[in-house]
């Protein structure tokens, strides 16, 4: 499995847990890209398969590597096991993890190869409560072909007057979160989703372009990518990420998660903004704003001045 830089995945811990799988992640660094030719190295002949997390692209990887990271595993990462196959005479299929990119990569970057154009992906999922428009309760799984699912993980039931086929992971549940997806389908259909993509790309790119013009601030930055935007607090500033972050929920009630870095990069701290479609240029500019207002408040703040706590006003606090 290929781990984002920012990625704990609880559900493929579990799911290996409750099948006797033994895990073997590659964890990427804060270069964030991942060597191919270090996968086969994890691998062992007992390997039953591969994961790749697709979620973003940041910086160009060194021209001595074929690489990358969480876009990568599907670019990147299917050579390496199709090589790792014929090395060993396996046969390795790759799942894509999409739960976000899957709604927007499509769109945003229609060239980029992660899905089943690599021979190496045998499934994917995707969530549709994220960028997919609906309110949570529903993702896809789809595969490459009948051949990928097993006829003995199938269900029959017959007890609606027909002999239906059912493979879940809950017995029964409401479909208002399918005729939503539907919906969003139908009322938005492929142009409509590209539109809405480009709407969420822009203010991203709006607010990467505010954030990168503040000394406090460092980005990690590259492409193709989410709308997405990652910062990072230098570290000679006399704050940390979480009292930027305290101060920025206090002067509006912004929520921007400040997480820290799983294995191999202990002690680094990344703001991590998610701009969806709900995010407009002015909630955009307003959250700069209150950037520069906590940057410099907790600056002098550090520096032991006597400075007065801002007065939290407004529809947002």
């Amino acid at each position: 499995m290929t781990a984002p830089l920012d990625a704990e995945l609880p559900t493929f811990d579990t799911a290996m847990l409750y099948l006797n799988v033994c895990p073997g992640t590659t964890v990427c660094g804060l270069c964030l890209f991942v060597m191919v030719r270090s996968i086969p190295a994890a691998g062992t002949a007992m390997i039953v398969g591969s994961v790749a997390v697709l979620l973003v692209e940041f910086e160009s990887p060194p021209p001595e590597t074929t690489a990358v990271f969480d876009t990568t595993p599907a670019a990147a990462l299917a050579p390496g096991c199709v090589s790792h196959d014929r090395c060993r005479g396996l046969d390795v299929p790759l799942h894509i993890d999409a739960a976000s990119g899957g709604f927007v990569f499509p769109f945003s970057d229609p060239d980029f190869a992660w899905d089943f154009r690599l021979p190496s992906v045998k499934s994917i999922n995707v969530s549709g409560h994220k960028f997919g428009l609906v309110y949570p309760g529903v993702g896809w799984l789809i595969f490459r072909d009948d051949d990928q699912l097993p006829e003995d993980l199938v269900f029959y039931e017959d007890y609606l007057g027909e002999r239906d086929a059912t493979f879940t992971l809950n017995f029964s549940g409401s479909s208002s979160f399918v005729l939503a997806q539907y919906y969003n389908f139908i009322r938005h259909g492929r142009a409509g989703y590209a539109s809405l993509v480009r709407a969420m790309n822009t203010n991203c790119a709006a607010l990467a372009e505010h954030l990168r013009g503040m000394d406090a601030l460092e980005l990690v930055e590259g492409s193709p990518r989410l709308p997405l935007v990652i910062a990072k607090v230098r570290p000679d500033e006399p704050y940390t990420g979480s009292d930027l972050v305290g101060e920025l929920a206090k002067r509006r009630g912004w929520m921007v998660p400040a997480y820290q870095l799983p294995p191999d990069n202990e002690g680094q701290q990344i703001l991590r903004m998610l701009v969806k479609i709900n995010q407009t240029r002015e909630l955009v500019d307003a959250l700069a704003d209150d950037y520069r207002a906590s940057i410099e408040y907790l600056r002098k703040r550090g520096a032991g001045h006597d400075v007065a706590a801002p007065v939290h006003t407004g529809h947002g606090y």
